[in-house]
């Protein structure tokens, strides 16, 4: 199995307990305790999470990714977890200099997705 991971509300390794324990270690090592109240425990847990389980995709996200040495667009219809992790149906957009310039659906694993900055709804 390789990262990114199902997605955490998925898997119940993914708790309190575990970013305590990163807590701990980060302590360990000479930074400053997070503390629980504290956005910084929010952004730990958000950080964590996109490690593990990759970007967090909502529908209507506008997402890139590379397909044939080309850059592709389009939008995040669905996302799903698979064994080999979250994949996203898109709805893609007509790519310029394509013969065929109707939207197509296809499936991609998040892992190869890039979100583009404000492209989301």
């Amino acid at each position: 199995m390789t990262y990114p991971l199902r997605f955490p509300n998925d898997d119940p390794r993914f708790s309190t307990a575990l970013l305590d324990e990163i807590n701990s270690v980060l302590i360990n090592h000479g930074y400053p305790w997070v503390d629980d109240d504290d956005t910084s425990y929010a952004d730990l847990r958000a950080a964590l999470a996109g490690f593990l389980y990759g970007p967090a995709f909502n529908a209507g996200d506008k997402v890139s990714w590379v397909f044939d040495g080309n850059v592709r667009t389009g939008r995040v219809d669905i996302v799903a977890n698979t064994p080999e992790g979250p994949v996203a149906r898109i709805i893609t957009d007509p790519q310029p200099g394509h013969r065929h310039l109707a939207t197509v659906t296809t499936v991609k694993a998040c892992r190869e997705l890039t979100p583009i900055p404000g492209g989301d709804r």
